[in-house]
């Protein structure tokens, strides 16, 4: 007969809490919640704050429509 401690029992918070959770300032907390987390949602536009179709590449951060907008203002060139 084994002897099971509190730490070998899955139960609720511990799965929960062993997730990824909402937070984006990377506070450590003792039950888990609040670690960095990464993903499509830690990320936002610099310009407008939108977390859909960001461009990451040489660290613009912005999205497409509004790198398209501010494009030539930045020093960009369209050749095609």
């Amino acid at each position: 007969s084994r002897v099971t401690s509190n730490s070998d029992k899955m139960g609720h918070q511990t799965v929960w809490y062993a997730r990824k959770g909402p937070r984006k300032d990377g506070v450590f907390l003792n039950n888990g919640e609040g670690k960095p987390i990464s993903g499509k949602g830690t990320r936002e536009c610099r310009c407008s704050g939108n977390q859909h179709g960001i461009i990451r590449k040489y660290g613009l951060d912005m999205t497409r429509r509004d790198f398209r907008e501010k494009a030539e203002v930045m020093g960009w060139k369209k050749y095609r």
